[in-house]
């Protein structure tokens, strides 16, 4: 079974639900990267710092395109190929694409509810060694500097907007959830583009439900006006270039 495409996001932006949804699509698998990591990979959070740092990362995508192939063959012999939505890719996009010879997109969800997520979770909070991608801290500049006194919200609006900075300059096209979940022409173009089909059907049974805090009866979050201006300051550049 051949790799068909990659969608690639920072955690808490949806990407359960883009899975799901893609999974629909006929004689397609799509895999997510937590069900890969915990069943194939046994963590890749090594991989993702590495990437950040530099390091060529192209031997391991080389392994990882062999034993995912090797697990989708068994899992699902009779379909054509396999799709994976993976926030590990994001720093290596140009990698991923000369190893698999796919398409990669990402996935945005607006940093207002993307943030106070990642901090529920536990990304970037003290003492904490769950929230993984809390790894990834800046290297050089102002950020640098400003980030032993920068506090968890912060850290988080640093991480959502430096990530998606990254992807415009790799030319990632970009996919807004909100968008997808909100008109199925949305999701046709992004279908267009990873070369699958989902049906209309399919779509209106995954649309309204995009990410777990509705599953778990929580209310979208809105920031408080501290935080806004704390938002604006580190991420606003990247929150007004996808939703004006």
């Amino acid at each position: 079974m051949r790799p068909l495409f990659f969608v690639t996001c920072v955690a808490r932006c949806g990407s359960q639900w883009l899975a799901r949804l893609l999974d629909t699509a006929p004689g397609v698998e799509c895999y997510h990267a937590n069900y890969l990591v915990k069943n194939v990979a046994g963590g890749d959070i090594q991989f993702m710092i590495d990437s950040w740092k530099g390091k060529d990362p192209r031997p391991y995508l080389r392994k990882s395109r062999e034993r995912v192939a090797q697990f989708a063959e068994h899992e699902a012999p009779e379909a054509r190929g396999w799709g994976e939505v993976n926030e590990f890719f994001r720093y290596s996009v140009s990698e991923v694409r000369e190893v698999f010879d796919v398409p990669v997109v990402g996935l945005i969800r607006d940093g207002h509810y993307t943030i106070p997520s990642l901090l529920r979770h536990n990304f970037y909070q003290p003492n904490e060694m769950g929230a993984w991608t809390s790894a990834i801290e800046p290297e050089c500049g102002r950020i640098l500097k400003a980030w032993p006194q920068m506090t968890p919200f912060e850290r988080c609006c640093w991480l959502w907007a430096d990530s998606y900075r990254r992807l415009r300059v790799q030319g990632v096209p970009i996919f807004t959830l909100e968008s997808l979940n909100a008109e199925f022409g949305n999701v046709e173009r992004l279908c267009e583009v990873l070369q699958i089909d989902v049906s209309y059907e399919d779509w209106r049974k995954h649309a309204g439900k995009p990410v777990d805090d509705f599953y778990q009866g929580r209310p979208r979050p809105s920031l408080p006006s501290e935080q806004l201006k704390i938002f604006d300051k580190w991420a606003g550049d990247i929150q007004e270039y996808f939703y004006g």
